[in-house]
């Protein structure tokens, strides 16, 4: 925008202009013959360089680098930040598709997250074990996760229910320990010899279902092939 404003005051005064610009971006941008952010503001900036030439006046974009001490740069910098306090908005600018794109992931991503909460609020199980274990926080796996493993933390994060519990509520003996698992998901992290080691390095305090699962995801490298090779209960 600065640009723009630059080109169309120089507009009215004869001669050359030259712009000094600290922005590389902004003058590939620009350049650019097939422009993909900031169409409408990179076409009116083009539109005026264009009536400059008509009256056989060039237009320069001189890229200066910023922060070192430069006299009217600083003096840009300081003015740009005093516009900040403004109490009104005097030039609006259409956002870039990229800034569309990001102000859509974080409104949706805000409205999932007031809907998970609305469900914890209202007791769901579900909803609880996610947020008390994730804090509705990103899933962290790498492209070298396998797809098995990463099948399996993401049933842990979602503290899933087996088939057999949703048709009842009958417990089934630990394909592991044979002992009955009513809560079979809780079991397995809480009780289970052979998953012991899931939970050796904790306290007390941290004995929950979703303090452990917590502590399996960070650990995934160490938890990863007992994971594996012992599957939670479905």
């Amino acid at each position: 925008m600065a640009i723009l404003k630059a080109l169309e005051n120089s507009n009215l005064k004869e001669g050359n202009t030259t712009v000094h610009i600290d922005s590389k971006g902004a003058i590939l941008a620009i350049k650019a013959t097939n422009p993909k952010e900031n169409v409408t503001l990179i076409t009116a900036i083009k539109s005026v360089a264009k009536s400059h030439q008509a009256a056989d006046r060039r237009v320069i974009l001189n890229w200066i680098p910023s922060h070192v001490g430069i006299l009217g740069n600083e003096e840009a910098d300081i003015l740009a930040k005093s516009a900040l306090s403004c109490s009104t908005v005097s030039i609006k600018v259409q956002p870039s598709i990229t800034h569309l794109k990001e102000m859509a992931k974080s409104y949706a991503k805000l409205q999932e997250e007031s809907e998970v909460r609305r469900h914890y609020l209202q007791d769901s199980r579900t909803s609880k074990w996610y947020v008390d274990v994730t804090n509705l926080g990103p899933h962290d796996i790498t492209k070298q996760t396998t797809r098995k493993l990463s099948i399996i933390t993401h049933r842990l994060r979602l503290g899933y229910l087996c088939t057999w519990q949703m048709i009842g509520n009958e417990g089934r003996l630990c394909q592991y320990c044979d002992r009955e698992a009513i809560q079979p998901l809780e079991h397995y992290l809480l009780d289970c010899p052979e998953t012991q080691s899931l939970r050796s390095n904790l306290t007390e305090n941290e004995l929950t279902p979703a303090q452990i699962t917590r502590h399996i995801l960070n650990n995934i490298r160490t938890h990863g092939n007992l994971l594996m090779s012992h599957t939670p209960l479905r």
